[in-house]
Order: structure tokens, then sequence, then C-alpha cells
């Protein structure tokens, strides 16, 4: 423990507290610039949509090689940006007490424009959760179109303009939920990691569900990582919620969850005292420990030196579907307190020598072990 704590302030107190971001207007001194307001002209939906960018406080950081990193989409951008990215900074920045359960991201917030049922519904229905007609659903079913504006579309402009890996993340919350899910069914491979938010399975007479038996039962194989969250939901009144969004969110995780594919990981986790507004945060917090289960390294790791480092990435690639490297500041930093976590120095130096493997470009990475090997000849 002690060691521990030992590491956790040195990583406070050498990390830079803010990174600039070049993709951002200019801003002044005193301001904290968390994302960038850009529009896209859409030939699929033929209207310009906008969305929002945030970078990892390390995107524009010149200490280390450039890297790239993975991507999270999220809907209802408007609403859910500045959580989501005070969550990812949360949960992925070692300034937090070396806190790396998840890998830094880019996130791409997509806002709401002209009409929101239209663009996150499936399918056209004006059949209420009731069961009973509604009008007001007359122009919903403009689902599919919508996702080919994200794959066809956003995603191309994404990639080209920002470094970034094959792996992406989908988040939805109620009709985004449906829409993610949807996703799923329906565009297989595009995403890696899905995050559905009490979603509005009641669509449609639960139309998602007998989707998702099908899908099941012509996939033996598919490789998903798919988090499904619930509000404590009530019979209160006229809108039996529990009947509503309870039953058919659990009929679509253990349709899933009894696919016969082993890389298919399926979690539904109901958070009780929380309402449908209130879910996301939690939602967005527990869902990103599920789909990225297994990316940070133990103390154990950290000990064990490059082979070590080397073992548990590789692991976690493969089950990720896309390589992460050991980030090249993280085993940096090992290395320069290994004394502290009682590496020998042949350990040590293995711990730099493998950011120059893994970063070839980075004249950071070749000073250190350069820095390393005088000391060493110094101190024989």
């Amino acid at each position: 423990m002690k060691i521990l704590l030992i590491i956790c302030g040195f990583i406070f107190s050498i990390m830079p507290a803010f990174a600039e971001e070049a993709s951002v207007p200019e801003a002044t001194d005193d301001s904290i610039v968390i994302g960038k307001k850009l529009v896209l002209k859409s030939e699929i939906l033929g209207e310009d949509r906008p969305y929002i960018v945030g970078l990892p406080a390390s995107y524009n950081d010149t200490t280390y090689q450039p890297r790239n990193y993975p991507v999270l989409y999220i809907l209802d951008g408007d609403i859910h940006f500045h959580a989501t990215t005070g969550v990812i900074n949360h949960m992925s920045n070692p300034q937090n007490n070396g806190n790396t359960r998840i890998p830094e991201m880019i996130v791409v917030a997509i806002p709401n424009t002209k009409d929101r049922m239209h663009d996150l519904t499936p399918n056209n229905s004006t059949m209420g959760f009731d069961g009973k007609e509604n009008k007001q659903f007359a122009t919903t079913g403009g689902g599919p179109k919508f996702l080919q504006f994200l794959e066809k579309e956003l995603m191309p402009v994404i990639e080209k303009n920002y470094r970034t890996i094959a792996h992406r993340t989908f988040v939805g919350h109620s009709l985004g939920g449906l829409t993610v899910l949807h996703s799923f069914l329906t565009q297989p491979g595009l995403f890696q990691n899905y995050i559905a938010i009490d979603s509005s399975l009641w669509w449609d007479q639960e139309v998602m569900n007998k989707w998702a038996d099908e899908y099941v039962a012509e996939n033996k194989e598919t490789k998903a990582r798919i988090f499904m969250s619930l509000a404590d939901h009530k019979a209160a009144g006229k809108f039996n919620s529990i009947a509503a969004m309870t039953a058919p969110n659990k009929y679509f995780a253990e349709t899933l969850q009894n696919s016969p594919s082993p890389d298919l990981k399926v979690k539904i986790q109901i958070f009780p005292g929380q309402d449908h507004g209130s879910v996301p945060l939690l939602s967005l917090y527990n869902g990103l420990m599920h789909v990225f289960d297994g990316h940070k390294p133990s103390m154990k790791i950290f000990t064990g030196g490059a082979d070590a480092f080397s073992a548990h990435f590789k692991a976690y690639s493969e089950s990720a579907g896309a390589e992460f490297l050991p980030p090249e500041g993280l085993v940096d930093l090992i290395a320069t307190i290994g004394k502290l976590l009682e590496l020998s120095d042949e350990q040590t130096q293995d711990l730099f020598e493998l950011n120059i493997t893994n970063y070839p470009e980075s004249a950071h990475a070749k000073k250190q072990l350069t820095d390393f090997l005088e000391k060493s000849r110094k101190n024989d």
C-alpha cells in the first residue's frame, strides 16, 4: 500500500495539468476547453448535421510519440457530451492517482436536430408504448438512414481528421439505446462495444426482440461487448414502466446471453433509486467498466517488467479486437520509479527499451534509455 501511495503521488506531481487541443479555437490562458463543435453536410440525410469532438488530454502532448486512440460515439450529444468527457477523463487519466481503468479515447457526440423520433427509431410505427395509436409517431423510422450517416459519412471524417484505431464504442440513452442495439443487429462489426442505457425496447410492440431472436439463430460467432442498464422502474398510474421498459430489456439481454457465441459478452444492470433521467451517469461509468474490462494493468504487471506489460496488453488486444500498445507514458513512469518498485536495473532497462520498440520515433524514449545507461555506467 505504501508503494502504491508513492506511485500515485509521483504520477500526480509529474503529469501536466492540462494539454492544449490543436483542433480547438484559440482560447485565453484562463480557459478550459473540452471540445469543438463542427458541422457535416450529410448527403444521406439531406441536411447539415452538427457534431462535437472531445480529444484526450494527451492528444497534443509533445513529450511522447503521437499515438492513435479508440473512439466513443454518443447520441443525444448536446445533453451528454460534458458528462461523457468528464467520466472518461476520470477513468483514464494517470493524474487521477494512476487511474487507467479504460484507455484514453476521442469522444464524438451527435446532437439531435429536426426530428429525434425519426432519427432514432428503427422502423415506421405509430404504435405507442401502451399499444395505442399515436399520430405523433407518423414520421418515425429514419433509423436505418441515420446509421448509414454514421457509418458512411461521419466515421470517415473522424478517421481522416483524427488519429484513431479501429476500435469504436457506441452509447445511447432511451431511444438512443434503441438505436445502439439496432446498430448491433444490423451493422456487424462496425462497433466493438455497445452501451445501451434504459433503452426504449417497447418500440413497435418490442420488434427489436423479434429481431434479436432472429439474429441469435443466424449468427453463431459474434464478437462484441454489450452493457445494458435499467432505471428503477415502477408500476404507477397509466404508465407501467416495469412492463414497458424493464421486461423487454431483460428479454433482449437474456436472448443475447444465450447466444452460442463465446466472444459475445453481455451484461445488464438495474440501478436502484435511479429514474430514467438520472440513470445515464451511473450507466456510463459501469458500462465503460464492462466493455473495457481487462484494460487496467495490475500492480503485479507494474512490478513484472517489460515482458509482463507486453503480455498484458497483447492479451487485452486479442480480447478487444484491436491493437492496444502499452502507453509510452505509463511505461516510462514505471521505469522512472523502478527503484521504488524494487525493479532490478535489468528490468528497468527492459522497460525503456520496450518504449523504443513500440514507439521508435520517440525522442523522449531514446533519451530516457541513454540517460539510464549513462547513469548506470557511472555507478559501476
